[in-house]
Formats: C-alpha cells, structure tokens, sequence
C-alpha cells in the first residue's frame, strides 16, 4: 500500500503584511471622501480626467487613490478606463445618501493621525 504524501500546510507572511497596512484603508477612503470621489461618481461612471475637473484634485493623486479603491472593492473600472461606484459604496459612502458613514471618517482619521 502507498504512502499518503504529507503536505505541508503553505506559510506566508501575508497575513503579518495585512496588518501592517491596517491602517491604509481608512486614510485612503478619508482622502477619497475629502476629494468628492464618491459623490461626483454618484451621478455615474467617469473617467480620473472626468473626476480632477469636477473635484480640482490631481490626477496623479486620484489616480492612486481610485486604484486603490479598486482594490478595496468600493470603486470598479471598465476597460474604457471609467470609474464607477460598487453598491457598498453607493449606498454608505456617498454623502448625500440616508445610510452615509462619511460623518464618522474625519474621527476615525483624527484618533488615526495626530492632527
């Protein structure tokens, strides 16, 4: 009868680099939040030229800031290179909407950052 081959189980440092980067997702939303990323996408899909004309933020610090939205999954873009709103973000990080939290994102920031 053939031996059973142990695996062994994969290590990874990815969860240890998860939290030293705890601290990003908050700072990232607070600076979208600040730059009316969330509610100039409101009324639909945009480009990052499209959102620095509404916003007067700077595309290359939009562009960093929506990618990383991306990656958090609050933000989505299509090949045409169009930013859009996933129904997360729609629904609690557009200030205009009833269920908003984006009173609570300064206070987060500020226990955060030592203003």
């Amino acid at each position: 009868m053939p031996k059973k081959a142990i695996r062994k189980k994969q290590v990874s440092p990815e969860r240890l680099m998860q939290f030293g980067f705890a601290y990003a997702p908050p700072l990232i939303i607070g600076a979208a939040v600040k730059n009316k990323v969330f509610d100039t996408l409101d009324s639909g899909a945009k480009t990052i030229d499209q959102v620095s004309k509404t916003t007067g933020a700077s595309q290359r610090g939009l562009r960093a800031i929506m990618n990383a939205l991306v990656g958090l999954e609050l933000l989505k873009n299509d090949r045409q290179g169009e930013y859009s709103l996933t129904l997360e973000s729609e629904n609690f990080i557009v200030s205009t909407k009833p269920g908003t939290l984006t009173v609570s994102v300064p206070m987060i920031l500020m226990r955060m950052i030592q203003i």
